[in-house]
C-alpha cells in the first residue's frame, strides 16, 4: 500500500530517531511512504532543520502526496497545525487515517482537536517502541476492503438539482450523498445480495 506519513516538522530534530523508527515499522508491513519527506528533508542531507523554503515545498508536496495515498499514518504526539490539516483533509478525501501518540515522549495523548473528530474512518490508538508494530498491523488488516474509484457519471439537469439538494440539506458532498443512495439500493436488493 502507498502510506503518506504526517507528523510535527518542528519535532524532527529532537525525535529524528523515533520518527525513522515509525517510518522502517510502516516499510517493514511491505508498504510504501510516498513522498518520504523526512527520508529527503533530513536522512539524506543530515539537517538538523528546515528552511522556510523547505516547509513550504514538504507543505504543498504533502498535500498532493496525500490524494495518491490509500492511508494515512500521523503521530500526533506533538500539536501540529499542519498534521490536524492533513488528516482532515485525508479524512474528506476519504483516506483512512491512523493517528498514533507516543507513551514514551511529547503530550502523551492525542490533541482534542483530533480527539473530537468522528469518522468510521479515523483510528487514535497509544504506542510505545515495543507496540507499534501490532498498532500499525492491526490498522492495515482493519482498512476498507474497497477503495473509492474514480469515473465520470453524465446526469440530467434534475438530477443535479436532486444532488445539490440532497448534498444541502445532508452537509456533505455531493459524492458522499450519491454514494449514500446507490449504498441503500444495493444493501435492500436480494438478487445482488444472492449473487455476492
Amino acid at each position: 500500500m502507498k502510506i503518506y506519513f504526517s507528523c510535527s516538522s518542528s519535532g524532527l530534530p529532537k525525535f529524528l530517531r523515533e520518527y525513522n523508527f515509525i517510518r522502517k515499522t510502516i516499510k517493514g508491513l511491505n508498504n510504501e511512504i510516498i513522498f518520504d519527506w523526512i527520508d529527503r528533508s533530513f536522512n539524506e542531507v543530515n539537517k538538523n532543520q528546515l528552511t522556510k523554503d523547505d516547509e513550504i515545498n514538504i507543505h504543498e508536496e504533502g498535500i498532493n502526496a496525500i490524494g495518491s495515498a490509500d492511508a494515512l499514518v500521523a503521530d500526533v504526539s506533538f500539536p501540529s497545525a499542519s498534521v490536524g490539516v492533513q488528516v482532515g483533509l485525508a479524512l474528506s478525501r476519504k483516506i483512512p487515517v491512523l493517528c498514533i501518540y507516543s507513551e514514551e515522549f511529547g503530550d502523551k495523548e492525542a490533541p482534542r482537536v483530533i480527539q473530537a473528530i468522528k469518522s468510521p474512518l479515523l483510528l487514535i490508538r497509544s504506542y510505545t517502541e515495543k507496540s507499534l508494530k501490532k498498532v500499525i498491523y492491526d490498522f492495515f488488516g482493519n482498512l476498507p476492503e474497497s477503495k473509492l474509484i474514480k469515473f465520470n457519471f453524465i446526469i440530467t439537469t434534475k438530477i443535479s438539482e436532486y444532488l445539490n439538494w440532497g448534498s444541502e440539506k445532508n452537509n456533505i458532498s455531493k459524492s458522499d450523498f450519491l454514494r449514500e443512495i446507490v449504498e441503500k439500493i444495493i444493501d435492500s436488493d436480494p438478487e445482488f445480495k444472492k449473487k455476492h
